[in-house]
């Protein structure tokens, strides 16, 4: 076995075990608020999309019917595909986790031992980038996410 498809599948196995559903954005203070539609269709400008619509929505699970992640939160690469599948709903967590990596110098982010993920937000002034560490939810390292497609 190739060590990409190692790789990919210890992705598949770790989002397998969690709710897939796709996400979309709402202002959770607002009860009768509308959902956000998201405008990119570009992958990398979609993920950039999400990642700043996240510090002013929360991530709203349309199929449970609640607010999952609350706004000004950072987001895991998990709830970013979710969101991403909202505006494509055939894109694959691979193609989302190759444009984070694409976007590193834009964002930032860290591994949060709270929610034990890897989470990214918009930089501040003393934040940007994202370094290279340990992705403990996939067990590789962020570089890793730089190519996950077979070529």
């Amino acid at each position: 076995m190739s060590r990409i498809v190692d790789r990919r599948d210890k992705i598949l196995q770790y989002i397998s075990k969690y709710n897939c559903d796709p996400l979309l954005f709402k202002d959770p203070y607002t009860p009768d608020s509308d959902t956000v539609n998201l405008l990119n269709t570009e992958v990398d400008a979609l993920v950039f999309e999400i990642i700043s619509m996240s510090h002013r929505y929360g991530s709203y699970n349309t199929t449970m019917n609640y607010v999952e992640t609350f706004p000004g939160k950072m987001r895991s690469s998990l709830d970013i595909w979710r969101h991403a599948k909202s505006a494509i709903p055939d894109i694959d967590i691979f193609t989302v986790m190759e444009s984070i990596y694409r976007l590193k110098d834009r964002i930032y982010g860290h591994y949060c031992t709270t929610v034990k993920r890897a989470v990214f937000r918009l930089p501040t002034s003393w934040s940007i980038g994202v370094p290279n560490f340990k992705c403990r939810e996939y067990n590789i390292m962020f570089s890793t996410w730089r190519n996950l497609h077979e070529k």
